[in-house]
Order: C-alpha cells, then sequence, then structure tokens
C-alpha cells in the first residue's frame, strides 16, 4: 500500500524498513543451503514471485484489469531496485522466464508441505476460509510450480467454479468497505496529472 499509494518519500520509507528487515534475514537451511536476503540472486527470486503474484491475481480477479499488463510489470520494477535489486525482469514474459530459470535451485521442503497443498487441505484444524485462499493462491502459480507444490488443477468447470466464487468474495468485500483510505488520497493527490519525474532512491 506504501509504495503503491503513498508519495515518493512515503514509498522510500517503507523499503528502507523493508531492506532493514532483510539485513537481518540470513542463515543456513537444514539441508547445508546458505542464506542471504541481501542476495542479488536471491532478491530477484523474491521479486519475481511477488510481482508475478500480484499482476496474475489482477488479471484473473480484478473487475477491470489493466488491459497493458506489462506496463505494471515495467512500474513495479522501481519498488524491487528501492528494495536493492538489481536485474529485474520489466515484463510479464521476462518474469515468468525468471522464474522458470530459478528451477533447478528449488525443492520443496518438509515445513512447505505442512502450510500448502494437501498438507494444508487435509488439516482440520485450519480453517476452511484459509484452505479456500490457498488454493487460489496456487491456482496462479505456473504449471511447472503447481506440480512442485503438488497442486493439480480440478477439472474445467469447477475451476472456473472456484475462480467465480473467489471473484465474488474478493470483489464483493472491496465493494462492501469501499476504496482504501490511501487510494483515495493518491487519488486526489494526481487529479490534476502529475509531472513527477522518475526518481531513484535517495539512500
Amino acid at each position: 500500500i506504501g509504495t503503491a499509494y503513498g508519495s515518493t518519500r512515503c514509498a522510500e520509507r517503507v523499503s528502507e524498513t523493508v531492506r532493514a528487515m532483510h539485513h537481518t534475514v540470513k542463515g543456513v537451511r537444514p539441508d547445508g543451503l546458505a542464506y542471504n536476503a541481501d542476495d542479488p540472486e536471491w532478491l530477484r527470486w523474491n521479486y519475481a514471485t511477488v510481482v508475478w503474484g500480484i499482476a496474475t491475481a489482477h488479471e484473473i480477479y480484478h473487475p477491470f484489469p489493466l488491459r497493458d499488463i506489462d506496463r505494471y510489470y515495467g512500474e513495479f520494477v522501481r519498488v524491487g531496485h528501492a528494495l536493492g535489486g538489481t536485474d529485474l525482469p520489466t515484463t510479464k514474459a521476462e518474469t515468468l522466464d525468471c522464474l522458470r530459470s530459478y528451477l533447478p535451485k528449488l525443492a520443496l521442503t518438509h515445513g512447505a508441505t505442512q502450510i500448502t497443498g494437501p498438507g494444508l487441505m487435509n488439516n482440520p484444524d485450519v480453517p476452511q476460509a484459509a484452505k479456500f485462499f490457498d488454493w487460489a493462491i496456487r491456482d496462479v502459480m505456473p504449471d511447472w510450480a503447481a506440480e512442485m507444490v503438488m497442486h493439480q488443477a480440478p477439472n474445467p468447470v469447477e475451476r472456473a467454479a472456484r475462480r467465480a466464487a473467489t471473484w465474488t468474495a474478493l470483489n464483493g468485500a472491496q465493494a462492501a468497505m469501499g476504496p482504501l483510505k490511501e487510494f483515495r488520497q493518491a487519488q486526489k493527490r494526481v487529479a490534476g496529472g502529475t509531472t513527477c519525474k522518475h526518481t531513484e532512491p535517495s539512500y
């Protein structure tokens, strides 16, 4: 919300906070693989998963999806740069290629099996709403990623029905709550147009 609807200073402040958090995320996985959230290679992976998820969900569930989704990818890259990313994808096709390029380095860990897919669906302690939206998350994954997390798409009729139910739930909630305060503020701020030049982070 801060990077999408906030002022330049607000977006930079949010990015600074996230970068500070990244500096503390370091360690070694149980299989011995070292991880550092500031590593440009893993920043690129994380960035690509975020922008792909947001843009794809928008295409499927927004009542008036953008006609030129690549413009969104091209503009969102500024967020990735503010978080320290480099060599980031700037189109939908580039993002999908970027994600696929990491496939040799990916694996489904034991912990992940407990919080998604069959592990989550078969857990009686997990609320139905969580299962409902977990399905929606896995539904927007590229085919190879869905296969990795053991997600099998239902038949086309059931898939269309589930997507329609998700669309109704999301847009119904949006209609009931109305636009976010930050969204209204952003609209007001740029109502007369904007002459803001492209800016790079000031830090």
